[in-house]
């Protein structure tokens, strides 16, 4: 920790309808703290999803639409109004695209250079609630309230095969590797192996209490936490479903995880010659950054915020190219493969209206106003 400075952002999205960023940084005893960075009135209706790549940062809320904003430039992008239901999950695939879902029902595909809507994705009855991108960009993967999970190809830009499932898995994501993915329903994990097509393994988490996040620590280490204050490490390798680490993090449940690394001394990216991270986010109102030394023992509490708002969603921005611990995400370490505009479908494009904060300085780069 020599550098005093570090350009990581933890940005929130809060029932208030704000969004909030903290900075990490290190004192002159370097002792990590977060400082707050910006604020900022997003949106009419309480944030419901947030997400982040090198540079951007992307909001949705209840009031429908996705808001944009530039991290480098600290301006407002724009506006999308795509959807017409609750903005319920965004993700981006490196810098190149963004993924939206919403509760009606449909999943957006964004080409984040010029805000065109490449492909939406139809077929769900009901809200979509989770989604994840496969590591290699060519498959999505959606949960809804429909009690499905529904397979995209992404090559082809439409519906590949639909699993029906008993009840409503509301979190759906792949592992780092994408050999497994997982699906967590009320508060149980279940792992499935692509390999055989089948449920190979089940995790419990606190009795009764909802999972509201999982987020891998590695290729096969899980955190998962929920309507609990405690946060659960498991391993996918292991026969034991039982966790192998379980801690107090908050004193209410909490909301999101987020896991990343930085390597020890210049070495190459093996697992045993990292330092991994995690942040965690809780109705608490408490941002926390835990070190973790060894995943069958209690993570270290590195430094931690109040930041006195109600959180519902956040991200963590990693500028792309700094040199700090952070500067190394897990998808930059896989080496993914980027989805091209072109292999999203062979159907029609349509674009999305893209409104900025001021309507007399519209700018172009990022407009769509060719509506269909």
């Amino acid at each position: 920790m020599t550098d005093p400075i570090l350009p990581v952002e933890v940005i929130l999205g809060t029932y208030e309808q704000f969004l909030v960023g903290y900075q990490l940084k290190a004192d002159q005893n370097n002792k990590w703290k977060f400082e707050q960075s910006f604020t900022d009135h997003a949106h009419s209706g309480s944030i419901r999803a947030v997400a982040a790549s090198s540079d951007l940062i992307a909001s949705g809320g209840t009031d429908e639409v996705v808001r944009i904003f530039s991290a480098k430039k600290r301006v407002d992008v724009g506006t999308l109004f795509q959807h017409q239901g609750t903005i319920t999950h965004i993700a981006f695939f490196q810098d190149t695209h963004m993924f939206t879902s919403s509760a009606d029902g449909t999943i957006c595909v964004w080409d984040t250079r010029n805000w065109e809507c490449l492909k939406t994705l139809r077929g769900h009855k009901g809200s979509v609630l989770s989604f994840s991108v496969h590591p290699s960009g060519k498959m999505l993967l959606s949960v809804s309230k429909d009690k499905t999970l529904r397979t995209w190809n992404l090559i082809k830009g439409r519906l590949a095969y639909i699993t029906n499932l008993k009840k409503v898995a509301h979190l759906v994501t792949w592992s780092p590797q994408g050999t497994h993915f997982l699906i967590a329903i009320d508060d149980h994990v279940d792992v499935y192996n692509v390999a055989i097509g089948g449920v190979v393994k089940t995790f419990k988490f606190e009795e009764g209490k909802r999972i509201n996040c999982m987020e891998f620590l590695s290729d096969h280490i899980l955190a998962v936490s929920g309507d609990s204050e405690f946060i659960q490490f498991f391993d996918l390798e292991t026969e034991s479903n039982s966790s192998i680490t379980r801690f107090r993090a908050h004193n209410n449940r909490v909301k999101s995880l987020f896991s990343t690394f930085n390597r020890v001394n210049g070495s190459n990216s093996e697992a045993e010659n990292r330092e991994t991270y995690l942040f965690s986010v809780s109705s608490d109102c408490f941002v926390k950054l835990w070190k973790v030394n060894e995943v069958d023992e209690e993570p270290t509490l590195i430094c931690s915020v109040d930041s006195t708002c109600r959180p519902t969603a956040f991200a963590v921005l990693i500028p792309k190219g700094e040199e700090n611990i952070f500067s190394e995400s897990r998808e930059t370490a896989l080496k993914v493969r980027a989805i091209s505009p072109s292999s999203i479908g062979t159907v029609k494009r349509k674009s999305a209206g893209v409104e900025t904060k001021t309507r007399k300085k519209k700018l172009a780069k990022y407009s769509s106003q060719n509506n269909e």
